[in-house]
């Protein structure tokens, strides 16, 4: 809460391997987990808590205890069924992975609906990956993916691939909007 002035809404946030999030759509949608370990807020709630003035932000820690972070200052989602993300103005030292890093050319982040293994609208991002999320581009952001040992270099595990690449698996991920 006091990161950058304070203020913020933790949706998401990964420290162990205790909660899975190879979950359902309707569980996305709901939300899991416990406000002060493992936690998805639940798409709805993002709906309601977003605006065209919300900004995001990420923190991120990797195996060798460096610490990154990547804010947007737009960031919202649209309603139901396809909750939409709509992501811009990115300012931070982690790179912008969500919208300028190609890779396999798929589309950018920004405008993806979120998709999960059981409803994935014909994506297989999801399906390999072991979660839900905004995939636009299967490898470039995968903040939901499998908690593993730290620094694994696993294409599923957590990853934030533009300036982390040589880093592996997230050790400590928190998404939080104001």
């Amino acid at each position: 809460m006091d990161t950058a002035g304070g203020g913020w809404i933790v949706f998401q946030r990964r420290v162990d391997a205790s909660v899975t999030f190879n979950r359902s759509f309707s569980e996305y949608e709901a939300g899991f987990g416990n406000l002060t370990g493992n936690l998805w807020l639940g798409l709805h709630a993002l709906f309601m808590l977003t605006g065209p003035n919300t900004t995001l932000r990420v923190d991120m820690t990797t195996a060798s205890n460096a610490n990154y972070y990547a804010e947007y200052s737009q960031f919202y989602i649209d309603p139901v069924p396809l909750y939409t993300v709509h992501c811009q103005g990115y300012s931070g030292t982690a790179g912008d992975t969500l919208n300028t890093h190609q890779v396999f050319s798929y589309a950018a982040f920004d405008g993806m609906a979120f998709i999960t293994p059981d409803n994935n609208r014909g994506n297989d991002c999801p399906n390999m990956l072991s979660a839900g999320w905004w995939y636009g581009r299967c490898f470039n952001a995968n903040l939901n993916g499998i908690y593993r040992n730290p620094g694994d270099s696993n294409i599923n595990s957590i990853m934030w691939l533009d300036k982390l690449l040589n880093e592996g698996s997230l050790k400590f991920v928190e998404m939080k909007l104001r």
